[in-house]
C-alpha cells in the first residue's frame, strides 16, 4: 500500500501538469483547415517562452479566461500547445483576433506580433486584425501565445487558430476576404443608388432611411470578421476603430425602424423616437468614454435589437390583419434576416464557432426591399400617370371651352384644397393656405383646372413648384413659386392662352415675375362675403346626378377629389346626396359609397342606422387613411369593403363591381358566428315586439323553444337572456334553437319586405358561418 501511494504521488503531478498536445492526421488536413481548439496550458499573469515550464492551469480555446476561472477580464497570460503533424511539409496557420494585443512564438522564434503585449495598461498597445502565417516544414510545432488585455471588456482568445496545408491555404482568409469585399460593394452600390434616386422630386422618404441603414451596415461589415478596412487605413487608432464600429451599430438600428414606419406609413412614431434618443445618448457616451467602458454597450445594442424584433413582428401581425400592401414580402425577408442575426449573436457570445453571417442575410433582405420599393414605385407611377393624364384632359377641355360662360357657385378654400390634394401629392408638389374658411364665388372646377394646368406645365420641365394661397378681407391671391427662371418661349402657348382667357372671364390677370433664381406666377380673385357664415355642409343637402340614367343607381355623399365620379359615371347612374333614410328610400340605390372626411361620434350611429333600416344595401367606405379601430368597428357593423385615398380608379371600379354584382351573402374575415348569433337573437326579439306587440317572454312561451322561469310573480327568460350578449353567451350555444327562433318569427309575423329581407339575410349569414 505504501508503494502504491508513493508511485501515485509521483505520477499524478506528471499526468496533470504535462504540456497539452494535439495530433493532426492526414485525413483531418484533407477535409480542410483544422481548428486548434481544446485545452492549452495557461499561465496567468506570466509572460515567458519556456515551452517545458510546469503547467499552472488549463484554458479551453476558443474561450475567455474570466469565464473559465476566477480571473479578471483585464490582465495578461501565456498559452502553450504542442502540435504534432502527420508529415514534414509546409503548413499555414491562421491567427484570429484576440483582445487586445498578441504575440506568437513558434519553435522558439517570434513569428507574429499584433500590437504590443505588456503587463500594464500604460505600455500595452492594442490592435486587431487576423493574419495567415507560412510555417517552415516540420513535424512538430511548439506554440507559445502571449495575450494581454487592458482596453477591452473581455480577455482571452475569441476564435479558433486554424492550420491547413497547401491545398486549403486560400480557405484560411482569401475566400472570406473576397466575400466580404463583394458584400460591401453590393451594399454600398445599393445605398448610393437609393440616395441618388431619392434626389428626384418623386423620391420616397423611406428610401433615404433604408439607404442610410444599408450604408451603416456595409461600413461595419468591413470592420468585423476579416477586418478589411484595417488593411487599407492605418492612421486610425485601435480605440477609434472600436468607437466607429459601435457608433455604426447605434446608427443602423433607428434608421431601420424609421424605414419600417415610413414604408408602411405608420403614424405612431413613439417607438422610433425613443430608440433614436436612446441611441443618441449611447453614441455620445461612446465618444467620451474609454474602450474599457463603451465596449460593454454592445450588449445594450443587442438587447435593443431583440426588443425591436419583437416590436416589428407585432406590427407586422397587425399590418397583415389589415392586409397592408407588400407586408408578406417584408415578413419573409425580415424573418430570413433575423435568423442570421441570431446566429451572429450566438457567434459573438462564443456559443458557436463559424463566421459572421448577418451581412449575407442583409444581402437577402436588401434584395427583397429593392423589389418591394420597385413595386411601390410602380404603384405610385400608375397613380402619377393617371393624375397627369387627367390634368392634360382638363387642359384640353379648358383650351376649347374657355369662351363659353361657366356657372359660378359659392365654395370654400378647404374644399378646393381637398379636391386638388391627390393631384399635388402625386406630382410631389406642396400647397399652403392661409385661411381655408374663406369663400369664393366662381366655378370651382374651372379654377381647379387653372391651378393644375400651371402645376403640370412646371412638372413637364422638371421644375419644383409650390402654391401659396394668401387671404385678406377682400381678395384671395394664388401665387406659384417655381425654383427656376422661365421665359415666355419656354411656356406652352396654347395652355397659357387658355389660362389667360379663363382668368379673364373671372376678372383676374396672371402676373409673372422673374427673380434671380425663381419665378413667381400669381393671380388674385375677389373673396365672397355675406352676412351669414357659409355652412360648409350645405352641399350635403343638394342632390346632383351623373352618368347613365338607364343604369342602376349608386348613392354617394361626397367626392372631394372627383375620382368617384370620373371612375364610375360611364358605367353607373350616380346620385350625390346625403346618406339618409329619405334618400335611400327615394333613389333605391343598389350600392352606397360613403366618403368619411372626419371620424366623429355620430358616424357610427349613422352607419348603424342605415344598416339596420336598409341591411340589404351594400356600403363601401372611402377614407383618407387606415383608421384601424374605426374600420374594424365598421366592418363588424356590416360594411362590405373600403377604399383608402388616394383612390385608384381601377381599384374603386373593381370593388364596386364586386359588391354590385354579388347577390349572395358575403362573409367577412372579421365576422364570427358568435357575434352573428347575438345580433340575430336581438333582431328576432325586436321584430317580434314590433309586429306582435308582445314581449320576449311571450316569444319564449309561444314558440316553446326557450324555458320560462317564475321568480315570484314575474316570468323570467334566463336562458334566452344569455344569448343577448357575447359575455354571457354559452360556450356551446344551442344553434338549432337559434335557427328555429328566427324561422318562428318569420312564419308568425307579417313582416314588410324590408324587415323580412333583413332577417332572412341575417339567418342566411348565420347558417353559412355555422356551416364553415
Amino acid at each position: 500500500m505504501k508503494l502504491v501511494i508513493f508511485v501515485l504521488g509521483w505520477m499524478i503531478p506528471i499526468i496533470c501538469f504535462s504540456l497539452p498536445e494535439k495530433y493532426i492526421s492526414t485525413d483531418d488536413l484533407r477535409q480542410g483547415p483544422v481548428a486548434l481548439d481544446g485545452l492549452w496550458a495557461f499561465d496567468w499573469q506570466s509572460l515567458h517562452i519556456d515551452i517545458n515550464a510546469p503547467m499552472r492551469d488549463g484554458l479551453l480555446l476558443p474561450g475567455l479566461w474570466h469565464k473559465q476561472g476566477t480571473y479578471a477580464p483585464q490582465g495578461f497570460a501565456t498559452l502553450r500547445l504542442r502540435l504534432n503533424m502527420p508529415t514534414k511539409q509546409s503548413y499555414y496557420l491562421r491567427v484570429p483576433d484576440a483582445p487586445s494585443a498578441m504575440s506568437l512564438w513558434i519553435n522558439g522564434e517570434v513569428r507574429f506580433q499584433r500590437g504590443v503585449v505588456s503587463n500594464d495598461a500604460q505600455t500595452e498597445e492594442p490592435k486587431f486584425g487576423p493574419d495567415v502565417l507560412a510555417l517552415a516544414p516540420a513535424e512538430q510545432y511548439d506554440l507559445i501565445l502571449h495575450v494581454s488585455n487592458f482596453h477591452h471588456k473581455e480577455g482571452g482568445v475569441w476564435h479558433n487558430l486554424l492550420i491547413a496545408d497547401e491545398r486549403h491555404r486560400h480557405a484560411l482568409r482569401d475566400q472570406s476576404k473576397l466575400l466580404d469585399a463583394m458584400i460591401f460593394s453590393f451594399l454600398m452600390l445599393v445605398s448610393i443608388y437609393l440616395l441618388v434616386r431619392n434626389m428626384s422630386r418623386h423620391g420616397h422618404v423611406s428610401h433615404i432611411f433604408f439607404a442610410l441603414f444599408v450604408w451603416a451596415i456595409a461600413l461595419r461589415s468591413i470592420m468585423v470578421g476579416e477586418r478589411i478596412a484595417y488593411d487599407f487605413i492605418s492612421f486610425i487608432s485601435w480605440e477609434n476603430w472600436q468607437r466607429l464600429e459601435h457608433i455604426l451599430l447605434f446608427i443602423a438600428l433607428p434608421m431601420f425602424i424609421y424605414f419600417f414606419h415610413r414604408f408602411f406609413d405608420i403614424k405612431n412614431q413613439i417607438y422610433p423616437h425613443f430608440i433614436s434618443l436612446l441611441s443618441l445618448g449611447l453614441i455620445t457616451a461612446i465618444l467620451v468614454t474609454p474602450a474599457l467602458v463603451f465596449t460593454h454597450f454592445g450588449l445594450v445594442n443587442q438587447l435593443m435589437g431583440i426588443i425591436t424584433v419583437v416590436y416589428i413582428l407585432i406590427m407586422l401581425g397587425l399590418l397583415m390583419k389589415q392586409k397592408a400592401p407588400f407586408v408578406l414580402l417584408f415578413v419573409i425577408s425580415f424573418i430570413g434576416w433575423t435568423f442570421l442575426v441570431l446566429h451572429d449573436y450566438l457567434y459573438t457570445q462564443l456559443y458557436i464557432q463559424s463566421r459572421p453571417l448577418a451581412q449575407f442575410g442583409l444581402v437577402f433582405f436588401v434584395a427583397f426591399q429593392l423589389y418591394m420599393l420597385w413595386l411601390h414605385r410602380k404603384r405610385e407611377s400608375r397613380l402619377l400617370t393617371y393624375v397627369k393624364a387627367s390634368i392634360d384632359r382638363s387642359a384640353d377641355y379648358l383650351k376649347h371651352k374657355y369662351s363659353q360662360p361657366e356657372e359660378s357657385k359659392v365654395f370654400i378654400l378647404s374644399n378646393l384644397a381637398a379636391s386638388m390634394q391627390l393631384h399635388f401629392e402625386a406630382l410631389g408638389l406642396s400647397i399652403y393656405v392661409d385661411d381655408d374658411t374663406v369663400a369664393l364665388s366662381y366655378n370651382q372646377d374651372q379654377l381647379q383646372d387653372i391651378v393644375l394646368i400651371l402645376a403640370r406645365m412646371a412638372d413637364r420641365d422638371g421644375i419644383d413648384i409650390s402654391l401659396c394661397i394668401r387671404c385678406d378681407k377682400q381678395s384671395v391671391k394664388f401665387e406659384f413659386i417655381l425654383n427656376k427662371v422661365i421665359h415666355n418661349q419656354e411656356m406652352i402657348n396654347d395652355e397659357m392662352n387658355a389660362v389667360y382667357y379663363a382668368l379673364n372671364e373671372m376678372g383676374a390677370k396672371l402676373n409673372i415675375k422673374r427673380l434671380s433664381n425663381t419665378t413667381s406666377m400669381s393671380f388674385a380673385l375677389c373673396s365672397y362675403t355675406q352676412d351669414e357664415p357659409i355652412n360648409t355642409n350645405s352641399d350635403q343637402t343638394k342632390v346632383e346626378c351623373y352618368g347613365n340614367d338607364l343604369a342602376e343607381p349608386i348613392l354617394f355623399n361626397d367626392d372631394v377629389s372627383g375620382m368617384i365620379t370620373s371612375a364610375l359615371q360611364d358605367y353607373f347612374y350616380l346620385v350625390k346626396a346625403k346618406v339618409v333614410k329619405a334618400n335611400v328610400v327615394k333613389y333605391r340605390p343598389k350600392l352606397i359609397i360613403w366618403q368619411i372626411l372626419n371620424w366623429d361620434a355620430y358616424i357610427f350611429e349613422d352607419i348603424k342606422r342605415i344598416r339596420n333600416e336598409h341591411g340589404a344595401t351594400p356600403i363601401i367606405l372611402v377614407v383618407d387613411r387606415y383608421h384601424k379601430a374605426q374600420l374594424a368597428e365598421c366592418i363588424r357593423m356590416g360594411i362590405i369593403d373600403y377604399v383608402v385615398s388616394p383612390i385608384l380608379p381601377e381599384e374603386l371600379l373593381l370593388k364596386v363591381q364586386r359588391a354590385h354584382n354579388s347577390n349572395s351573402v358575403v362573409i367577412h374575415a372579421n365576422q364570427n358566428v358568435r357575434d352573428v348569433t347575438v345580433q340575430l337573437i336581438r333582431d328576432c326579439i325586436a321584430i317580434w315586439q314590433k309586429y306582435s306587440g308582445k314581449s320576449k317572454t311571450d316569444l319564449a312561451e309561444n314558440s316553446r323553444l326557450w324555458r320560462v322561469y317564475m321568480d315570484g310573480s314575474t316570468a323570467k327568460t334566463r336562458t334566452l337572456d344569455k344569448y343577448l350578449s357575447l359575455q354571457t353567451l354559452p360556450k356551446n350555444p344551442r344553434w338549432e334553437t337559434v335557427n328555429r327562433t328566427a324561422n318562428y318569427v318569420l312564419e308568425n309575423c307579417s313582416l314588410d319586405n324590408e324587415d323580412k329581407q333583413m332577417l332572412n339575410k341575417q339567418l342566411s349569414l348565420f347558417n353559412k358561418l355555422l356551416a364553415s
